[in-house]
C-alpha cells in the first residue's frame, strides 16, 4: 500500500511546476524577473512580458527556463530586454546550473558582461546578447563552463 501512494505522488509531482508571469509595468505574479527566480521551485517557467528589466538576474542553480513571450518572434525578443545598467554581470550563471536551466527569447545587454557563465552548463537560446563592457565571445563568457548556445545574436 505505502508503495502504491508513494508512485502517486512521485507521478503528480512533475505537474506541479508552475508558469509565472511577470510584467514590469502591469498585472502579473512579479514586476522583476529575479523576485519571480527567488520564488520558483525547479520545473517552473518564468515568463516576461515585453518591457525593460532593469536588473541582475542570477538562477541559483534552480532547474527553471526564463522566457519571453514567444522566443520565435524577433520583434517580442528585441522588446524583451533584461538590462544590466552597465553594471555588474546582467545574468548569471555560477551555481552549477545545468541544460535544465534555460534562458531563452530575450534580450540581454549592458552589463560589464551581458551574460556569465560559472562552472554551468545552461541552455541559451534565441537571445539577442548585445552591448557588453567585455565583448568577448560576443557578450557571452565564463570560466570552466560549457553553455549550449542556439539560434542567438551576439
Amino acid at each position: 500500500m505505502r508503495t502504491a501512494v508513494l508512485c502517486t505522488i512521485l507521478a503528480v509531482a512533475p505537474c506541479l511546476a508552475r508558469t509565472i508571469t511577470v510584467d514590469d509595468d502591469g498585472p502579473a505574479d512579479f514586476t522583476s524577473i529575479q523576485l519571480a527566480i527567488d520564488d520558483s521551485e525547479n520545473g517552473d517557467i518564468i515568463e516576461a512580458q515585453p518591457g525593460t528589466y532593469r536588473e541582475h538576474i542570477s538562477f541559483y542553480g534552480k532547474r527553471i527556463t526564463v522566457t519571453g513571450t514567444n522566443p520565435q518572434d524577433r520583434n517580442v525578443v528585441y522588446t524583451t530586454v533584461i538590462d544590466g545598467s552597465d553594471s555588474g554581470n546582467t545574468v548569471t550563471f555560477d551555481s552549477g546550473e545545468d541544460s535544465e536551466s534555460v534562458l531563452t527569447g530575450v534580450t540581454v545587454q549592458n552589463g560589464n558582461i551581458p551574460i556569465y557563465c560559472y562552472f554551468s552548463d545552461p541552455i541559451i537560446e534565441d537571445c539577442v546578447v548585445r552591448y557588453g563592457k567585455a565583448e568577448e565571445a560576443g557578450g557571452i563568457t565564463g570560466n570552466n563552463a560549457a553553455p549550449l548556445i542556439r539560434r542567438c545574436r551576439l
